[in-house]
């Protein structure tokens, strides 16, 4: 699967209203709309910031899941039950934003 276009991706109003995301342009180019909320209001708003913060979110999850491997590592089996299904939920939402399907 291709890579999705780096971070950072910023949250904007255009001038009709919608909300979009702007992504970088490579090499160091103000950027583009890579995607609009095709609604108005707080919710769409808030979809758009969510969407626009996405980047960050995948790279704090990806770390967040190391330091769980470490925890389940170092904690008695009978302890592991939270932190594995804190794990496969973190594991289940990296393959869905990387597009992987899973089972």
């Amino acid at each position: 699967m291709p890579e999705y276009t780096p971070g950072p991706w910023r949250y904007e109003v255009l001038p009709d209203g919608l909300h979009a995301i702007i992504m970088p342009f490579a090499h160091g180019n103000p950027g583009w709309v890579g995607a609009e909320v095709f609604e108005r209001g707080d919710q769409a708003a808030a979809n758009a910031h969510l969407m626009a913060a996405a980047p960050e979110l995948l790279e704090a999850l990806e770390r967040a899941l190391a330091g769980i491997d470490i925890v389940i590592d170092f904690i008695s089996p009978a302890g592991t039950t939270q932190w594995e299904a804190v794990h496969c939920a973190a594991c289940a939402a990296i393959a869905k934003a990387r597009g992987v399907e899973v089972s």
